[in-house]
């Protein structure tokens, strides 16, 4: 595609000649002859500071601003200038790889909880009734044999683009993305054509990014309001009632506590094998017997079952939906030789921790021994909130590290326990997480619940600047195989 074209379509001014672009990057070390490198400025970074890098690797020409192409001293090379090159990326990428996410069917699914539960359950349904779906997720870009690992739930434009390029081309009919708050305040996905887009719920978290909750909850919902069509919405949820009154016919809405909505469960029960329902449906009754625990999955469950409405999926789908599992990470249950059952969470927000908690209290009348810590260099408003949570559905707490980051893991601690000051709970300290799952493990007994919460699919730990392998379910099974 030439520079020109894209000026002519998207605006801005040219300096140096016209040239072909081949493709984009807003990373210099991915640069690759006949690219446009588009300087975008980070937390830490500045994004003129990587152009003569980007250059050096064959970069054809530069998105950016004004300020920063007159600071990287860039003369002799074709220049794009624009006042917010970040505004206009996503759709930048899109238009060089031919649109490709208009030759997919798009679910975008946000919401501060359940985003990856409901991604797995859309994708892998629609793949049980014969469609090719890939995925754009916490931690990776997959489909079918292919997966990419990524740092971030939604990656930046380029790849989101360069990816469904590479997954049309390979036969893909469908693409279900996670849109992350980050990704929606940073316009990542602004090129994407969605066609369905869903909203689970909205509760604290990211304000160490957004600075106050209404910027997070005008992010969110930048999804619904500004970039899809049609949308599923949660009416459970304080900020999806008002969110389905604001978009009106364009909402489809669910109900797990059989308010008036399009989609309604009756006659729940929750049980040891998971959740059991009646769904009043637009194709007629269904009866739901789902393996997934708790009132928030089966919210999940009828977002994803919504999302099938408005895509024009049958009873088949919905069939099919009930057949699928938790996904890696999501309330992954593992047996205890003493007869406790051991659950791996991702729940690391006060609301998910207190789910998680709910979902399993009434799987048993034994104990409920609960494992966690939070996260370095975020939101420290929610570490009191989250002890107070524990303090209040688990009988022994352990408080341990997640990833502290920059910070002292102890002093991080401190924080959550201020939560728990005053309660019933037995509380104990252990920094090494492998130590307080080994302590957690050892305290089991016949009929106890213990939930690690916090990094759930996570097969890292990040300790200062270091990245070291961890998996809580890799611990778990290593040490209960010390025990049977």
């Amino acid at each position: 595609m030439r520079l020109s074209d894209l000026i002519g379509r998207f605006g801005g001014e040219l300096r140096g000649s016209d040239v072909e672009l081949t493709g984009i990057t807003h990373d210099s070390r991915r640069v690759d002859k006949g690219d446009l490198f588009v300087a975008l400025d980070g937390e830490h970074h500045r994004g003129f500071s990587f152009v003569p890098n980007a250059i050096s690797r064959g970069a054809a020409a530069v998105l950016g601003s004004n300020e920063a192409l007159a600071v990287a001293g860039t003369d002799d090379l074709s220049l794009w200038i624009v006042s917010d090159p970040e505004r206009i990326f996503g759709s930048v990428a899109e238009a060089i790889y031919g649109e490709p996410t208009r030759a997919l069917r798009v679910f975008g699914i946000t919401g501060t909880n359940g985003k990856t539960t409901i991604a797995h359950l859309v994708s892998e349904a629609l793949k049980k009734i014969g469609r090719r779906v890939a995925v754009i997720g916490t931690g990776a870009l997959r489909f079918e044999e292919m997966q990419w690992e990524s740092p971030f739930t939604t990656p930046f434009g380029d790849r989101i683009s360069r990816f469904a390029r590479t997954v049309v081309d390979a036969g893909a009919s469908d693409l279900v993305m996670e849109v992350s708050s980050h990704a929606l305040a940073q316009h990542r996905a602004d090129g994407v054509r969605f066609d369905f887009a869903a909203f689970s719920n909205l509760t604290r978290d990211h304000l160490d990014y957004h600075k106050s909750f209404e910027a997070y909850r005008e992010a969110k919902e930048r999804l619904l309001h500004e970039l899809a069509p049609r949308s599923v919405v949660n009416i459970d949820d304080p900020v999806g009632r008002e969110l389905a009154q604001q978009l009106g016919r364009r909402a489809f809405t669910i109900s797990a506590r059989g308010t008036s909505a399009d989609l309604v469960a009756r006659n729940v029960r929750f049980h040891a094998g998971g959740t059991e329902a009646s769904l009043a449906t637009p194709f007629g009754e269904l009866a739901l017997d789902s393996r997934l625990h708790g009132a928030y999955n089966l919210e999940n469950l009828l977002i994803a079952l919504g999302l099938g409405v408005l895509a024009g999926e049958g009873r088949e789908y919905a069939e099919a939906l009930c057949t699928v599992g938790p996904a890696r990470g999501r309330l992954d249950a593992i047996p205890h030789p003493r007869g406790a059952t051991v659950f791996v969470d991702y729940a690391h927000t006060p609301d998910a921790l207190r789910g998680a908690m709910d979902a399993i209290r009434p799987l048993s009348e034994g104990r409920l021994i609960a494992v966690f810590g939070c996260g370095g260099d975020r939101d420290r408003g929610k570490r009191p909130m989250m002890g107070a949570i524990a303090a209040e559905k688990a009988e022994i707490v352990i408080l341990t590290s997640d990833n502290p980051r920059s910070e002292d893991p102890s002093a991080i601690i401190e924080e959550i326990r201020a939560g728990l000051e005053g309660s019933d709970a037995d509380v104990h300290i252990e920094v090494d997480r492998a130590r307080a799952i080994e302590l957690a493990l050892d305290i089991a007994s016949e009929g106890d619940l213990v939930l690690v919460a916090g990094k759930g699919h996570e097969n890292y730990q990040i300790i200062g600047d270091q990245r070291l392998h961890f998996d809580d379910r890799e611990v778990i099974v290593e040490l209960l195989g010390r025990l049977a």
